[in-house]
């Protein structure tokens, strides 16, 4: 198997939004639901349910790899209705298109409905229910993310991003997207080929008449230390049951699903700490890969790295279809350029974590190492 993919931290990004979750000082597991929209300090990225920048080709090859080493790993299905599956898909592709016009168009003429996806060179084809009849590959040269435009289309230093920094360099893309030719394996369906044109991971949960859910579908290609076949499937509750501190919000399980369903957009944080900026975090390294060198939670103070792993989470709701569809963009900050409050902020929130929480985050055996350096 290839290397796995790391991707740079925001402090290397000139056009990534940046986002610290720890700004309270306090490690809490909470709902934290805050409203889509609302101005988090990156301007209009911050309405955006789907962000690009220029670490999207990283995103992308760390997808085809994941995908390469075996599909049902990374990408997992559980009685999802086609009726779901259809409304989903539809607002994927639309989000898309109207969100990042530079980089989807989406097209209906005699041969049907089409999303041209500018940054892959791929154009997938797709029936009136949405379900994928074809891909096509483009022989040419794919979109980059520098095309006179930030990621939303608008002209550079008009509110793009995180305001001033979208100025400060070109946005060039980092690294290549091969075109010319079609995944391996190719697309399983339409869901499938969608989540392989942006960063985030995708999810959607299912409500049944009588109040029960399940996690009905589950595109995870830079999972954090889980898996999508372990969860797929599962109740809202069961599928959080390993986190620690989670037991009070499972007990209202169905009270948040009803939230994510009914209300919102929301947009909330979860995030962690590791010495990598590895995307894929899988709890069953690739074949050939020791599980020491693959875990990535060993801090060496002598030669101290260390990540604040990040994830900006968007659950958008579809009430008419009963379920709700749940976006994980993984970002990282690099804790050594963190500045003097921010790293204030975290040592202290390390030292409210619990000792469950410790050892789930798997910090226990160098928490007190971390809270000397963040010190220093």
């Amino acid at each position: 198997m290839d290397l796995p993919i790391e991707t740079p931290p925001a402090e290397d990004l000139t056009d990534a939004p940046r986002y610290f979750p720890p700004v309270e000082g306090v490690y809490q597991v909470k709902p934290g639901f805050i409203r889509l929209g609302q101005d988090l300090g990156n301007g209009p990225a911050d309405a955006q349910v789907f962000q690009f920048d220029q670490s999207f080709p990283l995103f992308r090859q760390a997808k085809l790899q994941a995908r390469a080493e075996h599909l049902a790993k990374y990408y997992q299905t559980a009685d999802y209705p086609p009726a779901v599956a259809s409304a989903v898909a539809r607002f994927l592709i639309h989000r898309l298109a109207q969100e990042h016009p530079d980089y989807f168009q989406f097209e209906e003429d005699s041969a049907g409905p089409h999303l041209h996806c500018a940054l892959t060179g791929e154009m997938l084809s797709f029936d009136c229910e949405y379900q994928l009849r074809e891909v096509q590959a483009a022989g040419g040269t794919p979109g980059d993310l520098s095309r006179g435009g930030d990621e939303g289309g608008r002209p550079r230093g008009e509110g793009s991003g995180s305001g001033a920094r979208a100025s400060e360099g070109e946005g060039r893309a980092l690294g290549r997207i091969e075109v010319g030719h079609s995944p391996k394996p190719p697309y399983a369906d339409i869901f499938d080929a969608l989540a392989c044109q942006v960063c985030e991971d995708l999810a959607v949960v299912c409500r049944r008449p009588d109040g029960g859910d399940w996690l009905a579908t589950v595109h995870l290609c830079s999972p954090n230390h889980w898996a999508a076949e372990e969860k797929v499937g599962r109740p809202f509750a069961q599928v959080h049951a390993p986190v620690a501190g989670m037991g009070p919000l499972n007990q209202r399980s169905s009270d948040l699903v009803r939230a994510m369903i009914e209300r919102g957009p929301y947009v909330r944080f979860a995030w962690g700490l590791g010495t990598d900026t590895r995307l894929n975090h899988h709890p069953e390294p690739p074949r050939g890969i020791s599980p020491e060198n693959w875990q990535g939670r060993y801090f060496d103070p002598e030669h101290p790295r260390l990540f604040l792993r990040l994830e900006r989470q968007v659950l958008r709701g579809f009430t008419q279809e009963e379920a709700a569809l749940f976006t994980i963009r993984t970002y990282f900050r690099d804790c050594d350029r963190l500045s003097p409050g921010e790293r204030t902020q975290l040592r202290l929130a390390l030292l409210s974590m619990t000792p469950e929480t410790l050892i789930y985050k798997g910090l226990t055996a160098h928490r007190d190492a971390i809270l000397e350096w963040l010190a220093s």
